[in-house]
């Protein structure tokens, strides 16, 4: 007969399912209280009014999300589409890794920056123009160019202090459900590092 997966896959498929639509809607809720506390606070900045948007309009706040290639990251960036932002989206490679993206906004507000994740002076010009920062960077895998340190701990670190010195206002980092000191993969305890490093 036919193969028959055993019931636990599906268990397993499951739950990874649920575990990243709760990451996505954990990453939206944080950029709209974002949002809200910016448009309450303003602290000076000459924001055009903010009212609320569709995404054939431009309103709400410049924002840049690092990751947003990825497989959370796309519906990060078409949550925050749906509200007029524009939305600024480093990639590394060539634009064919970030073309996906957009149909999230209308023609311009979805606009491709190349960066280097080791390059601080990348990620400054990605960053320097937004309110609110979004880094969802994160990888459950070791390639021969970036560790799981750099890219769960450093990378993340070094966005948050780039965005400190351009005085964004709000920085959100989307870390892991399972990070932990004594858990048992090195993913989820360097997930864990990093969420410590960009309090620093």
């Amino acid at each position: 007969g036919s193969f028959q997966p055993p019931r636990a896959h599906f268990i397993s498929r499951a739950l990874k399912f649920k575990e990243t639509r709760n990451m996505i809607r954990q990453a939206a809720s944080r950029f709209q209280q974002g949002l809200a506390a910016l448009r309450q606070q303003q602290r000076g900045i000459a924001f055009k009014q903010i009212t609320p948007g569709t995404r054939p309009t431009v309103a709400g706040v410049p924002v840049t999300v690092f990751g947003g290639t990825g497989f959370v990251g796309r519906y990060v960036v078409n949550a925050i589409g749906k509200t007029g932002s524009q939305i600024i989206a480093p990639y590394r490679g060539d634009e064919m890794s970030v073309r996906h993206l957009k149909v999230n906004g209308d023609l311009g507000q979805i606009v491709p920056v190349p960066f280097h994740p080791l390059k601080p002076e990348t990620i400054a010009q990605a960053v320097e123009k937004s309110a609110i920062v979004i880094n969802l960077i994160g990888k459950n895998y070791k390639t021969w160019n970036y560790s799981f340190t750099d890219v769960n701990v450093n990378i993340p670190a070094m966005i948050a202090r780039v965005c400190k010195e351009a005085g964004v206002h709000r920085f959100i980092h989307v870390s892991a459900l399972a990070a932990g000191y004594d858990a048992p993969s090195e993913f989820a305890r360097t997930k864990a590092r990093g969420e410590d490093a960009v309090r620093e």
